[in-house]
């Protein structure tokens, strides 16, 4: 597709790729869906908010070319290939013809699974595994619903914050999740208390400027110093319960005290609204801290999450935003496997999902579900995939005797 250079958005062409120099989230949150085919950044790794957002899209993305606005022309020609993080400059005619058959081929591959998709996900031992959708807009719960997700293991608050200018009511928040999650209805939906900080600023929260922000005030860190703030999603989650499966996940889980806090205040809004049952409250489990001490942590939660985005930058010291060691950024390293591995031991009878990118790797499910995983949470479009990878394991072959540590196909550094 044809490329384009362009500062405003609103005024995309059609079937065109955007190429940019860096990408925000409120950037990817603002991208006309139609207009937009696919995305060529030059900053930044594969990691990245933005990235990851794109991808749930179902845009393909590729990060980290260099001098990438110095070499593309608008009108340019591009292929983007997502699955090889390569992008072709004005292909020949046979280049176009051998991608057009993979593209023919894809999407005869993911028809054949789609046929599947609404029927459970069970191991060859009769072990079903539940396998959920990351969900950020209402078009993605309408995509989950249509891949056959069992429910909602990630919705990200964030999303809905971004598009506004003012902070958002517990009313108007009410009203977006009952408008959201229509084509879910009768599903479990895990709603992610608002996740800010890092590169995901809001425009009506004036927060100061950090050396590193990613290692600042993330997630519910945040929340914690801006109680009306949370408040107001506690409120609208507890009304949404009302006639929803909600289960409550806290971001950037460090301190087992950061969720006592939470389920104190949860607990209380809840006595003022005469709520009787509160919504399970969970715990992502995102930082080394957070994994190597999950077994306390589970003592303040009623499941656990792991993101295994951000556990795979704070593990390997490496900004997912940072194209730079975008080659450290690698999610099955053995020292982020055996972390997960650790937190599922350390849970015990607490269920234990991931919801990060590493859940969507078909050559990692194996590798999760040996180690006691039950319930994996990615983008609408690999719901299919994901449950085929699921009925072709063998938990009873993956019994070694030792914990694994990574992939069968461990990635190379990109």
């Amino acid at each position: 597709m044809a490329g384009v250079k362009t500062t405003t958005l609103e005024k995309m062409p059609t079937g065109r790729v955007l190429v940019a120099r860096h990408l925000l989230p409120s950037d990817t949150v603002a991208l006309p869906r139609r207009a937009v085919v696919g995305i060529v950044v030059e900053f930044g790794g594969p990691g990245s908010h933005a990235a990851l957002l794109a991808r749930a899209l179902g845009i393909p993305t590729v990060a980290k070319i260099p001098n990438l606005t110095k070499t593309i022309e608008v009108n340019d020609t591009l292929v983007v290939d997502g699955f090889l993080g390569e992008v072709v400059l004005n292909p020949d005619t046979n280049t176009r013809k051998r991608y057009r058959k993979r593209i023919e081929a894809v999407r005869e591959g993911v028809s054949r699974v789609k046929e599947l998709s609404h029927q459970p996900a069970s191991t060859l031992d009769g072990t079903t595994i539940s396998v959920m959708a990351n969900v950020g807009w209402r078009e993605d719960a309408a995509t989950a619903a249509e891949s056959g997700a069992d429910g909602v293991g990630l919705y990200r608050l964030e999303q809905f914050y971004l598009a506004r200018k003012t902070p958002a009511t517990a009313a108007e928040l009410v009203e977006e999740l009952r408008a959201t999650f229509a084509p879910l209805r009768e599903k479990q939906i895990t709603v992610r208390l608002l996740d800010l900080g890092g590169d995901k600023p809001l425009p009506f929260l004036k927060l100061p400027t950090e050396d590193n922000p990613f290692l600042g005030q993330r997630g519910v860190r945040l929340l914690l110093r801006f109680p009306e703030m949370l408040d107001a999603q506690l409120k609208a989650l507890l009304e949404f319960s009302r006639d929803h499966d909600v289960r409550i996940l806290v971001p950037m889980v460090t301190l087992v005290d950061e969720m006592a806090q939470v389920r104190h205040r949860l607990a209380a809004i809840a006595r003022d609204m005469s709520v009787e049952k509160l919504p399970p409250l969970g715990a992502m489990i995102e930082t080394p801290a957070a994994a190597l001490t999950a077994g306390t942590i589970v003592q303040q939660a009623d499941f656990l999450s792991i993101g295994t985005n951000d556990l795979t930058q704070y593990t390997m010291a490496a900004c997912r935003e940072n194209g730079l060691v975008s080659d450290y950024f690698i999610e099955d390293h053995p020292a982020v496997m055996r972390l997960v591995h650790m937190t599922v031991e350390a849970a015990g009878k607490t269920t234990v999902a991931v919801c990060g990118e590493l859940a969507g790797r078909l050559d990692a499910v194996p590798t999760l579900l040996g180690m006691g995983v039950r319930a994996l949470s990615v983008a609408p479009p690999f719901v299919p995939a994901i449950k085929e990878a699921i009925r072709a394991t063998s938990l009873a072959a993956l019994e070694t005797g030792t914990p694994p540590t990574a992939c069968k196909q461990a990635s190379q550094p990109r």
